[in-house]
């Protein structure tokens, strides 16, 4: 009976301990965490010549270029936009950017509204960054954790 109880007892425990793990991720000791990079970008161009009434607005381009798992990707927007689009996963030494360019001065028009979120195995949020400007914005936000 104690022999039976011993190797039960053996059992378990080592059921428990091969079963348990540390959690090294929050230290970054295993590498498993995957990041998620979600680029957001609104935005409008437009040309309105000098003497154009309201209904004489054109449409015009806008550039936008963000860092994906191969490098820098580019996508043309026309008129006004929103942009959206998810990067990952990647790993820590990832640098997310993302910008926004278009004509601005000289009766050409263009506002920009742009963020990145960095998630964490594709949930937790943990940084960002946001900006907004005409004629080009520029946003970049490393992952430091």
């Amino acid at each position: 009976m104690k022999r039976n109880l011993l190797f039960l007892m053996l059992g378990l425990s080592s059921f428990l301990f091969f079963s348990c793990s540390s959690n090294d991720d929050e230290w970054g000791g295993n590498g498993k965490d995957k990041y998620y990079i979600k680029y957001s970008m609104k935005g409008s161009a437009s040309y309105r010549g000098p003497f154009a009434h309201s209904s004489q607005v054109r449409s015009e381009s806008s550039t936008i270029e963000f860092q994906d798992k191969n490098g820098l990707s580019v996508e043309g927007e026309y008129g006004t936009f929103t942009f959206t689009k998810v990067v990952g996963p990647v790993n820590k030494s990832f640098k997310p950017s993302l910008s926004a360019s278009g004509r601005n001065g000289g009766g050409y028009s263009a506002s920009y509204e742009g963020s990145i979120e960095i998630l964490k195995n594709g949930n937790v949020l943990v940084g960002g960054a946001s900006r907004s400007g005409s004629g080009r914005v520029y946003i970049t936000c490393p992952i430091n954790e």
